[in-house]
């Protein structure tokens, strides 16, 4: 008998699944539609309705918060037009095959004008250099930053990464000290780590580090 592959999107704050949609041969892999029992909507960076933003919930079962943490709630739930809304994190944009997943919220940054993701942009093209063995990028100061794994890549990266990507997808910093990246409680790359560690960086040895006003 056939069968149907149902990708979807649910998460413990609203309770119930939020969007579904069946993944079809040579179609692009999507999250799918707003299931009827619920809203999702797209906000920008001035919580206004977008083809691209954040990906927020407003459902039947959506919760009020989060029990003893008010802070968090403040900043998760929130209401728009007299509605509760929960702000998943999570980045999406509309197509016609459905909502895509684009990534974390705190992945998706703006440099030099052009909306980037930090996973799925300049993560993998620093990856994509042989002798790499990890990545992680961020913004500082107006400035995109990368920490790599492996001193060996050193010669050669930023004039790759110039040659097969966008301008604004090269790191303006580029840092080699790393054995390992420091991680969440969760084993995500605690960025914030990061960027404390780039501050201090900043300060110390020059010599792991590339900046784009040194480099030809």
């Amino acid at each position: 008998m056939p069968y149907s592959a149902i990708d979807s999107k649910n998460s413990s704050e609203s309770t119930c699944i939020a969007l579904a949609g069946e993944l079809l041969p040579g179609s692009p892999v999507t999250i799918g539609f707003p299931i009827f029992y619920g809203t999702v909507i797209l906000l920008d960076e001035a919580c206004l309705e977008s083809a691209e933003g954040e990906i927020c919930i407003s459902a039947l079962g959506l919760a009020l918060g989060y029990f003893h943490e008010s802070d968090l709630t403040d900043s998760n739930f929130v209401k728009r037009n007299g509605t509760l809304i929960y702000r998943t994190g999570d980045y999406g944009k509309h197509t016609k095959h459905g909502l895509q997943f684009c990534g974390r919220r705190d992945s998706v940054v703006k440099n030099r004008g052009f909306l980037i993701n930090l996973e799925s942009d300049v993560e993998p093209a620093i990856l994509s250099f042989g002798k790499v063995d990890g990545a992680s990028a961020f913004m500082s100061h107006g400035q995109l930053v990368a920490f790599v794994t492996s001193i060996s890549v050193k010669d050669g990266l930023r004039k790759y990464l110039a040659g097969t990507v966008s301008s604004f997808l090269v790191p303006d910093i580029v840092i080699y000290s790393l054995d390992e990246f420091p991680t969440t409680d969760n084993g995500n790359v605690d960025r914030q780590s990061l960027v404390r560690m780039n501050e201090q960086e900043q300060g110390l040895d020059r010599g792991n580090i590339e900046k784009s006003n040194f480099i030809i």
